[in-house]
């Protein structure tokens, strides 16, 4: 059972790690920024050549409903069409590996800078195997969340799915705190997945105290916070609002990894 001075614990133990802790989730922001970004210019610079076909699509179809006859002679049309059908697939194709990609790079991205966060948090070095093994961690983890939403879209009615989907990510937002609070670079990756899976499932109700509190802080300083938007110049108000918010996911790490260590036992 999770004891009542966890909680004390958490600020005195703390120090400045959420400080340390709010730098590596900002420049993880950045970089998560600058990865969505380059998605986005990337694919837009891919459908370009799309978009230049459809001045010619346009007209074989206006031509077509005017006259009821095709505007080329039938071999150059199927030569246009051939063409327009490869550069479609072409796009298709470069769409789909822009996007793995970008997936690819959030989730080095998520392994580099929240590898930093929870060393700090757990009071690990952050080593080469930590790094290789907290991104095995998290391709896996993150794999089966994905692989658990392409499912339902396929099975089931969108409505239904959309419901699901949303159930699945408050799922995946309580327990990957735990899969992180529990990583260690010496053991075996799937133990500590079904221990993670295990654990949020079977001490639900002790853990759900600490969660609870976190939110209800949450909750206390945005309203604390967003009170001074009303007197101070919008600029400042962001940058003591995403401070404080940075800062305060940091302590939130450090009391929710030691409520685990404190079950775990």
């Amino acid at each position: 059972m999770i004891k009542n001075s966890i909680f004390a614990k958490s600020f005195k133990k703390s120090g400045l790690r959420p400080i340390k802790i709010a730098a590596y989730d900002f420049l993880f922001y950045l970089a998560l920024t600058a990865i969505l970004v380059s998605m986005l210019l990337s694919m837009k610079a891919n459908f370009e050549p799309l978009q230049e076909l459809i001045p010619t699509l346009t007209k074989i179809s206006e031509f077509f409903s005017q006259t009821g006859e095709l505007p080329y002679d039938t071999g150059d049309l199927s030569k246009t069409l051939k063409d327009i059908k490869s550069t479609f697939y072409f796009t298709i194709a470069r769409a789909i590996l822009i996007v793995v990609g970008a997936i690819l790079l959030s989730i080095v991205n998520i392994s580099l800078f929240k590898g930093l966060i929870w060393s700090s948090v757990l009071e690990k070095k952050f080593s080469k195997k930590f790094f290789n093994k907290f991104l095995l961690l998290n391709l896996l983890w993150y794999l089966l969340w994905i692989i658990a939403a392409v499912l339902f879209f396929v099975l089931v009615k969108v409505n239904i799915a959309a419901i699901l989907i949303t159930i699945e990510l408050a799922l995946m937002l309580y327990f990957t705190p735990l899969a992180y609070s529990l990583f260690d670079e010496n053991r075996n990756v799937f133990r500590l997945i079904k221990e993670a899976f295990s654990l949020g499932t079977k001490r639900f109700f002790y853990l759900s105290l600490p969660y609870l509190i976190v939110i209800s802080l949450l909750l206390v300083l945005f309203f604390t916070v967003g009170l001074l938007g009303f007197i101070i110049p919008f600029i400042i108000f962001a940058v003591i609002f995403w401070v404080a918010f940075l800062a305060f996911r940091g302590w939130a790490r450090l009391y929710i990894s030691m409520a685990v260590g404190a079950i775990k036992k």
